[in-house]
């Protein structure tokens, strides 16, 4: 389980990247925009949140790490077998997938993810989902039921202005 990690309460308050989305869980979230906007801040503390109120599990991991974490289980020494580290990322309360779109599309790729994504939809268990792409540029990169399962899971939000990154 050394893939998954919790919340941290960010280096920096994120109010001061704006003002939060409006999040209770009943939903997912779907964070796009440029690289330096706050999406990460912002998933971070709408988790670490989430986490305080409800007194309950919330994961937190970047996509290509995760695909990382299920590509090591194929080793003969693994600690864990790929469908442990992929039903406890399917069945924890609240996931974080960190940098969607950021992995390089292939056919297993686009089967885990989409394995993960159909599963949380299923169960409505509401993940939040940070990008640099928008929803139809995903539906173009992988096929579109992966970007259709978000579009009708989650909120869509579209972060824009100052490059946080370069003050």
């Amino acid at each position: 389980e050394e893939f998954i990690r919790r919340a941290r309460i960010p280096a920096r308050n994120a109010q001061s990247f704006g003002d939060l989305p409006e999040f209770d869980g009943s939903k997912g979230l779907f964070l796009s925009g440029p690289a330096g906007r706050g999406k990460t801040q912002k998933a971070c503390e709408l988790l670490r949140r989430w986490i305080a109120t409800n007194c309950r599990d919330g994961l937190f991991v970047t996509v290509p790490e995760l695909l990382d974490s299920l590509r090591d289980t194929y080793r003969k020494d693994a600690d864990a077998p790929e469908g442990e580290l992929l039903s406890f990322a399917k069945r924890v309360p609240l996931l974080v997938l960190d940098d969607l779109g950021t992995e390089k599309p292939s056919e297993w790729v686009e089967e885990k993810l989409y394995v993960l994504i159909n599963h949380r939809y299923g169960a409505m268990l509401p993940t939040i989902f940070t990008s640099n792409y928008t929803l139809k540029e995903l539906g173009e990169k992988w096929h579109e039921r992966i970007a259709w399962r978000i579009a009708e899971s989650c909120d869509v939000v579209s972060l824009k202005g100052p490059n946080w990154r370069a003050k």
